[in-house]
């Protein structure tokens, strides 16, 4: 192949298809094209649109977790978004700070509750859910649960049954063995308020 000819042929951004210079086509058009068609033409736009995400990162207000946009995030609401989810986001906008609860730390059934309220899945199958919400499920108030969560005494004899239930667990789980309770929790992560992990120390 003639050196002149490697300048009128190359590769079609974002398909690979070997890009031709049609006959005719000026050299500034041929200088300016990069894709073979306008399907691929518009894909590589939104490619070059989106190149800013590789980079891009910057830390949790609540918990300092790096977070990293979307796969289809848009550069905008990246520029504006302060947390990395709706749990840091709703003690964050309330001034307060969260931290990783570690789970070889939760050793009492009442911690073990609040975990498993709290923690979610990377799956994103299992979310952090609401104290009235699973208050009501065991048939209880969320003050009761509150006081469960903080470690204090309540008037509720099968307490440790109730919230296992309403947390869809065994009772064995709140109450077991650590390494149990870790092969139980494995592949979770859970997040809680500095100022109530403060107040329970």
């Amino acid at each position: 192949m003639k050196k002149a000819d490697l300048k009128s042929v190359r590769v079609c951004i974002p398909c690979g298809d070997v890009l031709v210079r049609k006959p005719g086509e000026r050299a500034s058009q041929w200088k300016k094209r990069k894709s073979c068609c306008v399907t691929c033409s518009a894909k590589r736009r939104r490619q070059e649109a989106g190149a800013w995400r590789a980079t891009a990162q910057k830390p949790c207000a609540a918990c300092d977790v790096i977070m990293r946009p979307a796969h289809n995030e848009k550069k905008h609401g990246w520029r504006l978004r302060k947390y990395c989810g709706k749990y840091c986001n709703a003690y964050g906008t309330a001034g307060r700070k969260v931290a990783n609860l570690p789970p070889e730390e939760q050793d009492t059934p009442g911690k073990r509750v609040r975990w498993l309220r709290v923690c979610e899945s990377a799956c994103g199958t299992k979310k952090p859910l609401a104290v009235q919400a699973v208050a009501a499920l065991a048939g209880f108030s969320y003050p009761t649960w509150d006081r469960i969560e903080d470690g204090l005494p309540v008037l509720v004899p099968d307490w440790v049954a109730r919230c296992a239930t309403a947390l869809g667990v065994k009772a064995k789980v709140l109450t077991g063995p650590m390494d149990y309770w870790l092969r139980c929790v494995a592949g979770m992560t859970a997040k809680g308020d500095v100022r109530r992990e403060e107040v329970a120390a």
